[in-house]
């Protein structure tokens, strides 16, 4: 089995007031469906607009994860699987999830790719959704294979 060193960077994107428990909810529920330890998260990484979110600095302080954020024209600039419309008509940039762990991922290693695409999750009574993305430094990381982007 690969080291479990820190390689991966989980990409958020959310609506505006999300709780950090709705956030550290629905990170813990992909890295279980993935069957991926927490110790492999290297940080977060997000949308400029979203980087001073309560939830966001909170998850991010909680875990000890740096959190990155970046322009909706550098994450225009990744070419990603799963690109939404609505999402750029809100935000400027059609991924903001995919896009930014990629973007995060790449400072460390430009050969970089997503493991998991973009998925959204809902927890029980949080009326909000949040989409999540990892993408890997390394290319087995976790003895996981990426997603072809």
């Amino acid at each position: 089995m690969p080291s479990l060193s820190a390689v991966l960077w989980v990409g958020i994107g959310s609506q505006r007031g999300v709780a950090m428990s709705t956030l550290a909810a629905s990170v813990q529920q992909c890295l279980q469906q993935h069957h991926l330890p927490i110790a492999v998260i290297a940080g977060l990484a997000t949308l400029t607009s979203k980087a001073n979110e309560p939830a966001l600095l909170a998850l991010s302080q909680a875990y000890g994860w740096p959190l990155l954020s970046f322009t909706a024209a550098e994450l225009r600039e990744i070419a990603t699987p799963n690109p939404s419309v609505t999402v750029a008509g809100y935000t400027g940039t059609p991924s903001v999830a995919e896009a930014a762990a990629l973007r995060a991922a790449r400072r460390a290693d430009p050969s970089s790719q997503l493991l998991i695409p973009k998925q959204i999750y809902r927890q029980p009574r949080s009326p909000y959704a949040v989409t999540l993305a990892i993408a890997s430094t390394q290319r087995h990381a976790a003895g996981a294979e990426p997603s072809q982007a």
